[in-house]
């Protein structure tokens, strides 16, 4: 294509090297991107599956009102979330568990729940912890 509009002579190698280096210069803003979500009191994620050479992947995403950073993992489960946030929140079917040390240890944080809540979905906003289980949905605090 750009040899057809610009003639320009480019290979697969020469677009690879520019993509890469053009990354390489967004790492800073990559960086406080993340660091801005991160500091938000409100916080939304989600991960869909990709397909990266042939390999499953997932691709994360934390968002704020103002910003979203993606990452790209080989890992569905809670190594990303350690290794891009220190809070880990577990919802299980015995309630809701906090870790603020990437998971090292756990607190369970399931007042103002049923007592056996199979939780399904969890949204935090501040210190409230909103919890979607199978039988209603119920507002627990840190």
């Amino acid at each position: 294509m750009l040899n057809d509009i610009f003639s320009v002579q480019n290979s697969e190698g020469g677009v690879h090297f520019l993509l890469n280096r053009l990354a390489s210069k967004g790492i800073d803003a990559y960086e406080m991107i993340r660091q801005n979500v991160m500091r938000s009191r409100v916080i939304g994620t989600d991960e869909t599956g990709v397909k990266i050479n042939g390999k499953k992947y997932w691709f994360w995403t934390w968002q704020n009102e103002r910003a979203t950073y993606i990452a790209a993992s080989a890992n569905r489960g809670t190594t990303t979330i350690n290794e891009t946030t220190n809070y880990v929140y577990a919802g299980t079917f015995h309630g809701v568990f906090i870790s603020t040390n990437n998971g090292t240890s756990w607190t369970k944080v399931n007042n103002g729940l049923p007592k056996y809540p199979y939780v399904l979905s969890i949204a935090i906003s501040g210190s409230n912890i909103f919890v979607g289980t199978e039988v209603g949905v119920f507002l627990s605090t840190i």
